[in-house]
């Protein structure tokens, strides 16, 4: 059962195993709907991974020669991890 952390519209951000207090003092069963669906995001979610540091990560794949192509299979495989 974790503690869970919300962002001010009330969406789940985080989840704890022990209290947080002052941000994450709500507890949640582990079959809780919005708890599943934060451990278990759509697959769409590789716009957001892109977007994290992304002038470092396109030097990276500028760098290894990568193509765009190889750059979305890249972010699809890890979207589901």
């Amino acid at each position: 059962m974790p503690y869970v952390q919300r962002d001010e519209n009330g969406k789940v951000i985080g989840l704890y195993a022990q209290l947080q207090a002052g941000y994450a003092e709500e507890l949640l069963e582990d079959e809780n709907e919005e708890v599943t669906a934060f451990l278990s995001p759509p697959a769409d979610a590789s716009p957001a991974i892109r977007q994290f540091s992304e002038p470092m990560l396109a030097a990276g794949f500028a760098a290894m020669g990568f193509t765009k192509a190889q750059i979305d299979a890249f972010f699809e495989a890890v979207s589901s991890l």
